[in-house]
């Protein structure tokens, strides 16, 4: 119940961030090498975040917390691309402000770990659509393993749900995070105050 409740309440910011600009340019068939490097950067200014910000709130209830980073597999696809640029960031207090609890933190989770899965579908099209593509280690992070990691953090997610006062938490925090990727998606670069060179 309370799974089916978490995607039924969170469909509609969750097509939103799949029909932003961004997006929409990645899956097209005109995409372009420029499209892939400019969605890496924008997706390093939030997992980087992320990780060091809402990640030790579940350093104790979430056993593979640490194999489920991915900073450094952004890092790896960044420098493929001879990018050495200045990327810009989301500041720490857009997740130290909002994430203050574990409750929050998994709903954060449950948004990161869920694009595993579109990544999926993302390296299928950028092998087939981008000649020059050789593959990107974000997208196929846990390889053959992305269905049992998925399963296991879902039961774990369920489990956490339990926790009385959680479930609505969660809940409200995926859509806090799926809302604050898509703004952070459609927010130019120019406009922002933190920024990290690679």
């Amino acid at each position: 119940m309370f799974l089916q409740n978490l995607r039924t309440q969170t469909a509609d910011c969750h097509k939103a961030l799949e029909e932003n600009s961004y997006s929409v340019a990645l899956l097209s068939n005109n995409v372009s090498m420029e499209d892939y490097k400019i969605y890496l950067q924008k997706l390093y200014g939030v997992v980087s975040g992320f990780e060091k910000n809402v990640f030790p709130l579940l350093e104790r209830s979430l056993p593979t917390i640490s194999e489920r980073r991915k900073t450094h597999l952004l890092m790896k696809d960044i420098s493929a691309e001879n990018t050495t640029d200045t990327i810009a960031v989301l500041p720490d207090k857009d997740f130290t402000t909002f994430y203050t609890t574990e409750a929050a933190a998994w709903g954060g989770m449950y948004v990161l770990e869920g694009s595993t899965l579109g990544g999926q579908v993302i390296q299928k099209h950028l092998v087939k659509s981008l000649p020059d593509f050789e593959g990107s280690n974000y997208f196929s992070a846990y390889g053959s393993q992305i269905g049992s990691q998925w399963k296991d953090f879902l039961q774990q997610l369920a489990i956490a749900a339990q926790t009385p006062g959680w479930e609505q938490e969660i809940i409200d925090s995926a859509i806090h995070t799926f809302t604050m990727i898509d703004n952070w998606m459609r927010t130019e670069s120019s406009t922002l105050v933190q920024h990290k060179n690679l």
